[in-house]
Protein backbone atom coordinates (compact mmCIF):
# COMPACT_ATOMS: atom_id res chain seq x y z
CA UNK A 1 0.00 0.00 0.00
CA UNK A 2 1.04 3.50 -1.10
CA UNK A 3 2.38 5.51 2.21
CA UNK A 4 3.15 9.53 1.18
CA UNK A 5 6.62 10.36 2.24
CA UNK A 6 4.86 13.90 4.12
CA UNK A 7 8.44 14.82 5.15
CA UNK A 8 9.52 15.98 1.40
CA UNK A 9 5.81 17.93 1.09
CA UNK A 10 5.94 22.05 0.76
CA UNK A 11 3.92 23.70 3.50
CA UNK A 12 0.79 24.34 0.80
CA UNK A 13 1.10 20.43 0.03
CA UNK A 14 0.57 19.54 3.40
CA UNK A 15 -2.10 22.25 3.55
CA UNK A 16 -3.64 20.57 0.61
CA UNK A 17 -3.05 17.32 1.85
CA UNK A 18 -5.21 17.48 5.51
CA UNK A 19 -8.21 19.66 3.36
CA UNK A 20 -8.67 16.60 0.79
CA UNK A 21 -7.58 13.59 3.05
CA UNK A 22 -10.33 10.68 4.67
CA UNK A 23 -9.87 11.57 7.74
CA UNK A 24 -11.92 8.48 9.21
CA UNK A 25 -10.35 6.06 6.72
CA UNK A 26 -5.99 7.55 7.46
CA UNK A 27 -6.40 8.70 11.05
CA UNK A 28 -2.63 8.45 11.49
CA UNK A 29 -2.06 10.53 8.15
CA UNK A 30 -3.84 13.51 9.51
CA UNK A 31 -2.21 12.89 12.62
CA UNK A 32 1.33 13.55 11.19
CA UNK A 33 0.06 16.30 8.60
CA UNK A 34 -0.74 17.83 11.78
CA UNK A 35 2.18 17.57 13.38
CA UNK A 36 4.17 18.75 10.68
CA UNK A 37 1.96 21.47 10.20
CA UNK A 38 2.04 22.42 13.80
CA UNK A 39 5.84 21.74 14.96
CA UNK A 40 7.38 25.24 14.43
CA UNK A 41 10.64 23.97 14.18
CA UNK A 42 9.48 20.97 11.14
CA UNK A 43 7.26 24.03 9.83
CA UNK A 44 10.48 25.82 9.37
CA UNK A 45 12.47 23.52 8.07
CA UNK A 46 9.54 22.52 5.76
CA UNK A 47 9.50 26.41 4.63
CA UNK A 48 13.40 26.96 4.16
CA UNK A 49 13.17 23.48 1.73
CA UNK A 50 10.31 25.18 -0.17
CA UNK A 51 12.55 28.30 -0.59
CA UNK A 52 15.29 26.60 -1.66
CA UNK A 53 13.65 24.21 -4.19
CA UNK A 54 12.44 27.12 -5.74
CA UNK A 55 15.54 29.13 -5.90
CA UNK A 56 17.00 25.79 -7.97
CA UNK A 57 14.48 25.98 -10.01
CA UNK A 58 15.36 29.70 -10.81
CA UNK A 59 18.48 28.85 -11.17
CA UNK A 60 18.09 25.76 -13.76
CA UNK A 61 16.14 28.09 -15.80
CA UNK A 62 18.40 31.02 -16.13
CA UNK A 63 21.13 28.48 -16.89
CA UNK A 64 19.00 26.92 -19.58
CA UNK A 65 18.29 30.73 -21.07
CA UNK A 66 21.70 31.43 -20.94
CA UNK A 67 22.63 28.23 -22.53
CA UNK A 68 20.33 28.46 -25.39
CA UNK A 69 21.05 32.17 -26.97
CA UNK A 70 23.86 31.26 -28.40
CA UNK A 71 21.93 28.17 -30.70
CA UNK A 72 19.27 31.19 -32.16
CA UNK A 73 22.06 33.33 -32.77
CA UNK A 74 24.19 30.63 -34.27
CA UNK A 75 20.97 29.77 -36.35
CA UNK A 76 20.32 33.38 -37.44
CA UNK A 77 24.19 33.69 -38.26
CA UNK A 78 24.16 30.49 -40.13
CA UNK A 79 21.35 31.53 -42.41
CA UNK A 80 22.37 35.16 -42.94
CA UNK A 81 25.46 32.94 -44.75
CA UNK A 82 23.44 31.43 -47.32
CA UNK A 83 21.33 34.27 -47.96
CA UNK A 84 24.40 36.59 -48.49
CA UNK A 85 26.03 34.11 -50.73
CA UNK A 86 22.85 32.99 -53.05
CA UNK A 87 20.99 35.70 -52.65
CA UNK A 88 23.77 38.48 -52.35
CA UNK A 89 22.17 40.93 -49.70
CA UNK A 90 22.90 41.19 -46.01
CA UNK A 91 19.54 40.77 -43.32
CA UNK A 92 18.56 43.18 -41.34
CA UNK A 93 15.41 44.83 -39.54
CA UNK A 94 16.10 48.06 -41.06
CA UNK A 95 16.63 47.14 -44.95
CA UNK A 96 17.20 50.64 -45.79
CA UNK A 97 17.46 49.74 -49.63
CA UNK A 98 17.28 47.05 -51.77
CA UNK A 99 20.91 46.63 -53.02
CA UNK A 100 22.61 44.13 -53.34
CA UNK A 101 26.05 43.13 -53.25
CA UNK A 102 27.21 42.09 -56.88
CA UNK A 103 30.87 40.98 -56.04
CA UNK A 104 30.79 36.72 -55.77
CA UNK A 105 34.34 37.12 -53.40
CA UNK A 106 32.44 39.72 -51.53
CA UNK A 107 29.70 37.14 -50.95
CA UNK A 108 31.90 34.36 -50.28
CA UNK A 109 33.85 36.07 -47.70
CA UNK A 110 31.09 37.53 -45.78
CA UNK A 111 28.61 34.32 -45.91
CA UNK A 112 32.20 32.83 -44.65
CA UNK A 113 32.80 35.04 -41.89
CA UNK A 114 29.13 34.50 -40.85
CA UNK A 115 29.57 30.86 -40.62
CA UNK A 116 32.81 31.12 -38.17
CA UNK A 117 30.85 32.83 -35.89
CA UNK A 118 27.98 30.74 -36.26
CA UNK A 119 30.16 27.46 -35.56
CA UNK A 120 31.84 29.69 -32.36
CA UNK A 121 28.26 30.51 -31.36
CA UNK A 122 27.17 26.80 -31.84
CA UNK A 123 30.70 25.37 -30.14
CA UNK A 124 29.79 27.56 -27.31
CA UNK A 125 26.42 26.26 -26.84
CA UNK A 126 27.43 22.24 -27.47
CA UNK A 127 30.58 22.16 -24.94
CA UNK A 128 30.07 19.95 -22.35
CA UNK A 129 30.55 22.39 -19.07
CA UNK A 130 32.84 20.97 -16.48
Amino acid sequence: MFKPNYNKYSICELEEALRVIDRYKHPKRVQQIESLLNDPVKRELIRQRSIDQLEQEKQRKAEIKRRSEPFGWGIFFTISAFIVYFFGFIPSRFQVSDSTIESNELRMLIAVIFLIIAAVLFYKYFRKEE
